[in-house]
């Protein structure tokens, strides 16, 4: 946790790496806005992709970061990352050392996926002293994470909300698309090829895989799936292989999941953003693949759109982004909600395509057809949104 007594220049660095629908910047501009509602500034360092993937440009690259991160306490109090960026692709020191090991001032870093695809990286590489503080999108992520060595507490939850409201139900806007579903959906593999995956030929990890997917094939949203795959994982005492069966797990739940949304609805129509190679999504009637783009199309998009589909990427304990572009946008939000979702926004603020006592697409076209309830929701969800959003992040106290 960061103190805000000590800090002096109250200013923070924030590095801004590319990934490859931009949606980091979203998550980063409600960052830099939470800081400066605490009264401390920001600029960002921007990394443009060629920075990392132009191997004409790396080194020229990496030079220049670490001239600047070595420099940092002059300027700043700390430095903010999202998934301790561009660490995940830039190796130093033989790989073992993290790029951030010469920074001069403390780092913070913004897991926004499920802890349990980083905790390995984060452990595995060294930062040589540099006082690091983790923080999680997912409030699951904080038991996880301190059961994994990284000390964290309740103060490191910090939600990944999104753009501040900008539409409502009631503009003007033109909404000529029911719903919009914006991410990949893949061909699922056969089952025995994620547990190969995840087992590495271990045979009892390939016993903790069965058990994990036999208890959250179902979920509805209540299971965190790294807790289940640590949990088990640990029975077998094999737990130091829990990270690597719930990357696998993950990985299969969300094609799954996101194919079952989609076949939810068979005549409705649905306009897809994001590759899709599933052939019965594909060849669905219904649906239309616009194909993979950028997070600007995206929101531009959302404004056409009176339902964002969506789903919650296996978080448990935190909201994804998708709910934040849909309510920001005037868009009514439809999905699986989780247990923090459930929580926070009640049934009246958003569409549950969960299993119901009548059809949900035929609970979906009476909700289109009625604009006064549709207002109605979008207005709930956007009180509860900016409340959300606007609540001060424990972080820094």
């Amino acid at each position: 946790m960061i103190e805000a007594q000590k800090l002096n220049h109250k200013r923070a660095l924030i590095v801004s790496s590319p990934t490859s629908s931009e949606w980091s910047i979203y998550c980063l501009n409600y960052a830099q806005e939470c800081l400066y509602r605490l009264g401390i500034g920001s600029d960002f360092l921007e990394i443009k992709h060629d920075h990392l993937y132009d191997p004409n440009l790396q080194s020229q690259f990496v030079n220049r970061f670490v001239e600047i991160i070595k420099d940092a306490h002059k300027s700043y109090d700390f430095i903010f990352s999202i998934n301790r960026m561009p660490s995940n692709v830039i190796a130093v020191g033989g790989g073992e050392d993290d790029i951030y090991s010469f920074l001069s001032a403390p780092l913070i870093t913004w897991l926004v996926d499920n802890i349990g695809h980083h905790v390995d990286f984060i452990k595995r590489k060294s930062l040589r002293g540099v006082e690091e503080t983790v923080l999680v999108a997912d409030a699951c992520g904080v038991e996880n994470g301190d059961a994994a060595g990284l000390s964290l507490t309740d103060d490191a939850f910090f939600p990944m909300w999104g753009p501040a409201r900008a539409l409502s139900q009631t503009d003007d806007a033109v909404r000529d698309i029911p719903i919009f579903f914006v991410g990949s959906i893949n061909e699922m593999e056969p089952v025995e090829a994620y547990r190969t995956k995840a087992s590495g030929g271990d045979p009892v990890l390939g016993e903790v895989f069965d058990v994990v997917i036999e208890r959250m094939i179902d979920d509805t949203g209540t299971l965190d799936a790294f807790s289940v795959a640590r949990e088990e994982a640990l029975k077998f005492e094999r737990e130091s292989g829990a990270a690597k069966i719930f990357r696998v797990v993950d990985q299969m739940l969300r094609k799954k999941r996101r194919k079952n949304a989609i076949q939810t609805f068979r005549r409705i129509p649905i306009t897809i953003y994001g590759q899709v190679t599933d052939p019965e999504i594909l060849t669905q009637e219904n649906v239309t693949c616009v194909g993979p783009s950028y997070m600007g199309a995206v929101m531009v998009e959302t404004r056409r759109a009176q339902i964002l589909l969506g789903d919650f990427a296996n978080f448990v304990g935190g909201v994804e982004l998708r709910p934040s572009i849909a309510i920001a946008n005037g868009c009514v939000f439809a999905g699986e909600e989780n247990t923090y979702f459930r929580e926070h926004f009640p049934n009246s603020s958003f569409i549950s395509t969960l299993s119901e006592n009548r059809d949900v697409e035929t609970r979906v076209s009476d909700i289109l057809a009625d604009k006064d309830l549709m207002v109605e929701m979008d207005r709930q969800a956007g009180t509860i949104y900016n409340k959300m959003r606007n609540t001060p992040p424990r972080f820094i106290q």
